[in-house]
């Protein structure tokens, strides 16, 4: 095996293990599954409970520091997406968008306008637990379908090339289960909760959170760039028949 699958898996081995443990040891230290489920912070509420409010604290110190870890991580991710669209003139103002400083060649523009969209949400509520909640819910979203594509990919053959890391049969049966298990969180995240997704101007804020990127893009998608899709498809055809050899 090559030391990056055995990498990966070593990785979710230890990430099973310790979250099941987390999980297994919540739940047994908890009054129960109906507190938790009517708290917006049951985490907090358990240890707190348990071992003391400075024991929450430090927790909640901890959560903070993985949360600005992962931020950072996802930011710069969205910069460079949305950089990269820009460049290839998939998005409004593309020229703007794919500026960058001359010393530095760092994309500004892009890392401001990400930096407004991602303070958007507080309009929508103020609550840690309800944007959190929102936030996970769109990722599920993006999981379910790429887990859905795969699946799909599979059933028609994929993959056809051979590679030093596979998973053979179980491949299918991983993905099987990969997309029950996203599209039941999806559902759960993105399902209407008091406490953890209240509702806004008459929809659940993750609803709002979800559909206005995906609306927004849609009409962009239908007005824009399907026309110039089109447009360079039909080119292409063109300039494949004047290029054709003569026959007859």
């Amino acid at each position: 095996m090559h030391p990056e699958p055995r990498a990966v898996l070593g990785a979710w081995a230890v990430t099973f293990v310790a979250g099941l443990f987390f999980i297994v040891t919540i739940l047994v230290s908890s009054g129960g599954t109906k507190a938790l489920m009517g708290s917006a912070t049951p985490v907090v509420d358990v240890i707190s409970s348990a071992l003391g409010s400075k024991a929450g604290t430090v927790y909640l110190w901890l959560i903070l520091f993985i949360t600005l870890l992962g931020a950072n991580a996802f930011f710069a991710g969205a910069v460079r997406h949305l950089f990269s669209m820009a460049r290839d003139d998939m998005l409004p103002f593309s020229r703007a968008l794919s500026t960058t400083r001359a010393k530095t060649g760092s994309p500004w523009i892009a890392v401001l306008v990400i930096a407004f969209i991602t303070a958007l949400p507080f309009v929508a509520s103020q609550t840690f637990a309800v944007l959190v909640t929102g936030a996970v819910a769109v990722m599920y979203v993006g999981y379910f379908l790429i887990s859905a594509v795969m699946l799909r990919a599979r059933l028609t053959g994929w993959p056809k090339a051979d590679a030093p890391f596979k998973l053979g049969g179980w491949g299918l049966i991983l993905n099987i289960v990969a997309l029950i298990f996203t599209g039941a969180m999806m559902i759960n995240l993105l399902w209407p909760r008091d406490a953890t997704n209240p509702a806004k101007w008459g929809l659940p804020v993750a609803w709002w959170l979800l559909g206005v990127p995906v609306v927004v893009g849609g009409i962009y998608f239908v007005i824009s760039l399907l026309p110039k899709i089109r447009r360079e498809e039909m080119e292409g055809t063109a300039e494949a028949k004047a290029g054709a050899p003569l026959t007859g």
